[in-house]
């Protein structure tokens, strides 16, 4: 296998261009160039499987390497967070940071579907700016309600209805919940 970019020369390179991320690659990373333009940040123990191939920027913010005859049948495009992690087909791979290009094994992490739901973030519809809050149509309340395992849990009509649906997501996705008043729900 020919490697298109030095290990060499990707370890420790000060900032990343990409637009997505301003930090400095950390000790034990390496920065894999995208075309057009933009970088993914790996780790170096990843780095020879990584880099010996080219990397594109796909329009989504992924990186992406286009499938050759020796990968055996699939997609068109390979996602390199996935390649990155081995992740079986179906299953969602998830960042603890959101950046879609910060592919170091830190921030990678397989979920269950239920958990990646759990993970999304805010609906453009959403008409409360609360993750599980709604309004009742029966009297107009604000009403808290989460679904686990496909099954809808009625938490009830109060005040607090975004502490209360925090607190059950803490319970039933553990880290994969996205809260809707992290810093408050940490300190209780």
């Amino acid at each position: 296998m020919r490697t298109l970019y030095s290990v060499r020369k990707a370890v420790g390179r000060g900032l990343l261009d990409c637009g997505v991320m301003s930090e400095p690659v950390t000790d034990g990373a390496v920065s894999v160039p995208l075309t057009p333009t933009g970088v993914a940040l790996i780790d170096a123990a990843d780095a020879e499987r990584i880099l010996g191939y080219r990397w594109h920027l796909h329009p989504h913010g992924y990186a992406v390497r286009s499938r050759r005859t020796e990968d055996g049948p699939g997609p068109s495009q390979i996602y390199m967070h996935r390649v990155i992690l081995d992740a079986p087909t179906g299953v969602p791979v998830r960042r603890r940071n959101e950046l879609r290009l910060d592919n170091r094994r830190a921030n990678l992490r397989l979920a269950t579907l239920s958990q990646s739901r759990a993970d999304a973030r805010l609906r453009s519809d959403n008409t409360s700016g609360y993750r599980g809050v709604t309004r009742s149509r029966r009297d107009g309340r604000w009403q808290a309600q989460i679904q686990v395992a496909g099954k809808r849990h009625f938490l009830g009509y109060k005040e607090e209805a975004a502490q209360a649906y925090d607190a059950a997501a803490r319970e039933a996705f553990g880290e994969f919940a996205r809260l809707n008043l992290p810093e408050t729900t940490e300190q209780a």
